[in-house]
């Protein structure tokens, strides 16, 4: 069923909203790594003095339908509290005006209700209150790629669907503006070295793209903040900015040590693969230092990603963690039977470790196909939550390094769309829908963050082991990059 693209314009007409939740500007600051130290901030060609619509106007893009809304109608609108986004603490009604202001037709004229803009101010108001947190968005290395780690004249805060090399690319999907616009509170931004380099550059590579992501954070220091904690990005998303965290693609990054593992830890990586992407099975699961890598990463309080890994690897995690695991870009495989989504017997497992699975976007772990729509999306997240439950979901697109995307859900604007699909469906609580933008999430870190402090509480000390010489990958057993496609196959980067 085709949809219209609708563009409406919000106006509050009575009560303002709750200063708490305003997209302000704050003061610029430095950033700084986990110990406190400020990075060097690469401020040229940064715009400070951008102003941000105020909550009163809002101008959106949203997929509706029902009855037929022409352009330039108006629709009033009386919203409860509950449901609005725009809160009058004095009175228990807020009437608002929605006016659609442009409408895009497709091959067929479909409609758009008051009750669809109703859903629409509530997923608003959800995501204002509660920070979207997706696990995964690989724009580092397409920055990598496409202008070579260079950021003077990077604009971050511009259209870059609208700017090259960007615009002529089907795996770009994010800018700042697009960012805002899909109240995105908090982003995981992966350091990846290929995996072509393991045993030879990896960790200098890896380093280069965590340096990368400080510099892009420093650079917007009004819209983004560099978060080391749960807490870090609660207080970020009270500012109104995006909370920037950084992870660790893939276990050759560490280049088979423990103090790089830490170090990459005091630069600000907060998550880490404990496989290698792109990587066939080679040991039936962990071998020891891998095992011993988990417990280091407990010991830190980094959160272990199982997404790129084999089976047996996530049953022998789950054996040793004591802190819950995420997958950081994964769905369900009984939906799709990608070697990237989620058997339902370990969904079975991570109920008893805590766990969450960040659900995929990417059209061939949502449908094994190159087709796939928002309702695909959001009928995983039901899947998940109908084996295990709502407390073991969350959200990891995949973007920009994913070449096919649902229908609904093109780029990092989109994400809202996602939860109106999920309000539709009764059974679907406010509550229900905080958890899986980010509640979950939150939930999972600040558990392994006990986990650590209990750790340090007894006196764990970190690990000297040193990896032993027949743990060594073979030159025949290393990883492979982009197994079986070029960038234009039907692949994700990683």
């Amino acid at each position: 069923m085709k949809s219209w693209i609708v563009s409406i314009l919000v106006l509050v007409l009575f009560g303002l909203y709750s200063s708490s939740a305003e997209i302000g500007i704050g003061a610029n600051s430095q950033a700084k790594n986990r110990s406190g130290k400020a990075q060097n901030d690469d401020s040229s060609g940064s715009n400070k003095n951008v102003e941000v619509p105020p909550l009163e106007f809002i101008e959106e893009t949203v997929i509706l339908g029902e009855d037929i809304i022409d352009p330039g109608s108006s629709i009033e609108l009386t919203v409860t509290n509950s449901e609005s986004p725009f809160i009058n603490t004095e009175s228990p009604e807020t009437p608002i005006a929605a006016v659609v202001v442009e409408v895009e037709k497709e091959e067929k004229q479909k409609h758009v209700t008051a009750d669809d803009i109703k859903l629409y101010l509530l997923v608003q108001r959800l995501l204002n209150e509660t920070p979207l947190i997706d696990g995964h968005n690989d724009l580092p290395y397409n920055i990598r790629k496409f202008i070579h780690g260079q950021l003077s004249d990077f604009n971050f805060n511009s259209d870059l669907k609208n700017t090259p090399p960007w615009s002529r690319s089907v795996w770009s999907h994010t800018d700042l503006p697009r960012l805002r616009r899909g109240r995105v509170g908090a982003q995981w931004f992966v350091a990846y070295a290929p995996c072509q380099s393991q045993n030879q550059n990896a960790v200098q590579i890896t380093l280069e793209q965590i340096d990368l992501i400080i510099r892009l954070v420093s650079k917007y220091p009004d819209h983004m903040k560099l978060a080391f904690s749960a807490d870090d990005i609660v207080q970020a998303h009270k500012e109104g900015k995006i909370a920037s965290l950084i992870g660790v693609e893939g276990g050759h990054s560490i280049g088979n040590s423990l103090a790089t593992l830490r170090a990459f830890y005091d630069l600000g990586a907060d998550s880490s693969l404990v496989d290698n992407a792109g990587h066939k099975p080679q040991h039936g699961g962990l071998t020891e230092f891998g095992r011993t890598v988990v417990k280091e990463m407990n010991r830190l309080g980094m959160l272990v990603d199982l997404s790129h890994t084999s089976r047996l690897t996530m049953m022998d995690v789950f054996q040793v963690s004591k802190a819950p695991v995420i997958f950081s870009h994964s769905s369900a495989f009984a939906l799709c039977n990608s070697t990237r989504n989620v058997p339902d017997d370990i969904l079975q497992e991570l109920v008893f470790n805590g766990g969450i699975v960040m659900v995929a976007f990417f059209n061939f772990f949502v449908k094994c196909s190159q087709n796939a729509t928002v309702v695909d999306v959001a009928d995983h997240i039901n899947y998940i939550r109908g084996r295990i439950g709502i407390d073991t979901i969350g959200i990891g697109s995949g973007y920009d390094g994913i070449n096919f995307t649902p229908t609904g859900l093109e780029d990092v604007e989109k994400y809202p769309h996602l939860f109106v699909e999920l309000a539709r469906n009764p059974g679907w609580s406010n509550d229900d829908l905080k958890k899986v933008a980010g509640e979950n999430f939150l939930r999972v870190f600040r558990d392994a963050e006990q986990v650590r402090d209990s750790m340090r509480s007894i006196g764990v000390q970190p690990s000297q082991q040193e990896i032993v010489s027949s743990e060594y990958l073979e030159e025949s057993a290393r990883c492979r990059y982009n197994l079986s496609t070029s960038s234009g196959g039907n692949a994700s980067i990683h």
